[in-house]
């Protein structure tokens, strides 16, 4: 009977050890859009490779309306990424304009439709649809395991980086090259 009742007592620590790893696995990446227009974005990372090699992955474009959040990919961990908001043209007093929330000091590969690029961070591929832009860094989580909501300001120049990391919270405020 002793071996019967200490392995409940094991099977119920493993259950509790189980729901708190579940817990601290949801390591979400969000977006928030504050803007007046719908912001489309793009993630860049870090992927290991089976060879032992690493390298960049690009992804895009998330959509999020004007007043609300989408998380990107909730099957994501990495400790940090690189992103990149930008609206479509839109009417202003004088003509039209676009909104970029970039940093030029870190560039990845994309394209104008839906895309997934290995060695984002390589030299532009043949097709002429695809670029190397700015992307901006998030913050880092010391775990490994990043959870940050990025804010894109109703202002369309600053954009504001929450992360909690072991029940911490952090945040911190950039900004983006302009309107074009």
């Amino acid at each position: 009977m002793t071996n019967l009742r200490n392995f409940r007592i094991s099977a119920a620590a493993a259950s509790v050890l189980m729901v708190a790893a579940t817990a601290n696995a949801h390591a979400t990446i969000k977006f928030c859009n504050k803007y007046r227009e719908p912001v489309y974005v793009a993630i860049a990372y870090q992927q290991s490779y089976s060879d032992g090699s690493s390298g960049y992955l690009s992804r895009g474009w998330l959509q999020v309306a004007s007043g609300s959040c989408q998380e990107f990919d909730t099957s994501l961990h990495v400790p940090s990424f690189f992103y990149r908001g930008e609206t479509n043209w839109f009417k202003v007093k004088g003509g039209q304009q676009r909104t970029v929330w970039e940093n030029d000091d870190n560039k990845f590969l994309t394209t104008v439709a839906a895309f997934n690029y290995w060695d984002a961070d390589k030299k532009e591929n043949s097709n002429s649809s695809n670029q190397l832009v700015g992307f901006i860094k998030s913050l880092e989580a010391s775990n490994g395991d990043i959870a940050e909501t990025v804010t894109f300001e109703a202002d369309g120049i600053h954009d504001t980086q929450d992360v909690s990391v072991n029940g911490s919270d952090d945040s911190a405020t950039g900004g983006h090259s302009g309107s074009q």
